[in-house]
């Protein structure tokens, strides 16, 4: 067999069993299961004189490390980092089952196939094939099988930085999203990331006033505001800005020479991304050319401090954010939590049996106690400089002191 031949085979191969493995990724910390991955990938290594090291953020979310270690410290090393999660998907829309793995005419089917566990395949075959030939980099090389990419990571690159930074350290990445060819007039260029947009979110609260879900007539609903000011949001023309790396990207395109003048002329631009048949390029030209308002999330909240349910009338607050930015994230053992009150930078937080107090910057847990059913909302207070908490469950009154 041909070298090319058999380097096809074995990321072929080692890529249908990343997908049959169905490392699906909810979101929640109870999915996505990437040991089964670091199990695969590990025996893909034996015998190639790799060692690999485990990482687990939670049961079943785990990353695996290997790496060929340079012969000069003071080269720069390079990371080869793919991820093993997929995100959910709905089996119905699909031709072939989307966790089989299939091979059909030269092409793999499944969920994962292009996000990006082809990847993942690949750069594990040649990291074991340069270890297995003797090969030695002035430079550290590192591969990552990172779990937990398709849910914010903190299960993942999150809990390494954090964690295991030296295991990670290295001065270059390459992992997915570079080196997609585009076909142009004059054969096929790279693009070269030169700047990226930056997030700036917004949290925009709108309250409304209690009252009953069966009588809305001549209430002040939340909701329908929070709609009111989500479409002004997605109805907004912001002013078009050309920059010298949009124009410069859409003069390498080798497009129509008017399509070309359009895309970064300021006063057409937006005009011409709506009349696109491209719909790819539509989206890149607008969000390349605009600031971007997205109300990607919502929120029906009750005020700090309350217990209880809300309803559609508005009870309490409603909160819309522009753009996200997920600050922690903990798995939620007790199947739902409610907020019972915060103070002093503390949440205290309860599924009706267990009550828990959680730094409210970096969701630390700080305290627990299981004490039964609350018969009333609590109160928290600073005495003598530590955070106290009052509340009656079981016929009792309860004082607790966060120490």
């Amino acid at each position: 067999m041909r070298d090319d031949v058999a380097v096809e085979t074995e990321a072929t191969e080692l890529l249908r069993t990343l997908i049959r493995n169905g490392c699906v990724n909810t979101g929640e910390a109870a999915s996505g299961h990437e040991d089964r991955s670091v199990d695969a990938l590990e025996d893909f290594f034996a015998g190639s004189g790799l060692s690999c090291e485990r990482y687990t953020s939670q049961p079943g979310r785990m990353s695996l490390i290997t790496r060929i270690e340079g012969t000069d410290r003071q080269a720069p090393a390079l990371l080869l980092m793919g991820h093993t999660d997929v995100v959910p998907v709905n089996a119905s829309g699909w031709q072939r089952d989307p966790f089989a793995g299939d091979l059909v005419d030269g092409i793999v089917w499944g969920r994962g196939a292009i996000d990006m566990l082809n990847l993942t395949s690949t750069m594990a075959v040649a990291t074991r094939r340069l270890a297995a030939s003797g090969w030695k980099p002035r430079g550290t090389l590192i591969y990552l099988a990172v779990a937990d990419e398709e849910a914010g990571g903190f299960l993942g690159a999150g809990h390494l930085v954090e964690h295991h930074a030296d295991a990670v350290k290295c001065d270059y990445v390459i992992t997915e999203s570079g080196g997609v060819p585009i076909p142009t007039k004059s054969g096929h260029t790279l693009k070269v990331t030169v700047g990226e947009k930056g997030g700036n979110w917004r949290r925009l609260v709108v309250h409304g006033t209690p009252g009953h879900g069966s009588r809305p007539f001549r209430t002040d609903n939340a909701l329908v505001t929070a709609a009111r000011v989500i479409q002004r949001l997605a109805e907004y023309r912001p002013k078009a800005r050309i920059l010298d790396a949009w124009r410069g990207y859409v003069e390498a395109l080798e497009l129509e020479p008017g399509l070309t003048d359009a895309l970064v002329d300021p006063d057409r631009v937006w005009e011409t991304a709506r009349d696109l048949d491209n719909l790819a390029l539509a989206r890149e030209a607008h969000a390349c050319t605009h600031t971007t308002f997205s109300p990607n999330i919502a929120h029906n909240l009750i005020s700090a401090g309350t217990a209880g349910n809300i309803n559609s009338q508005g009870e309490g607050t409603m909160q819309v954010y522009k753009t996200g930015k997920i600050v922690w994230r903990k798995p939620l053992n007790g199947g739902s939590v409610g907020l019972l009150s915060t103070a002093g930078g503390v949440l205290f937080l309860s599924n009706g049996q267990n009550v828990e107090a959680w730094d409210a910057a970096t969701g630390k847990g700080l305290w627990y106690s299981q004490i039964g059913g609350l018969q009333s909302p609590p109160e928290t207070f600073m005495l003598d400089g530590k955070q106290h908490m009052l509340f009656a469950s079981g016929g009792s009154l309860y004082m607790f002191v966060l120490n």
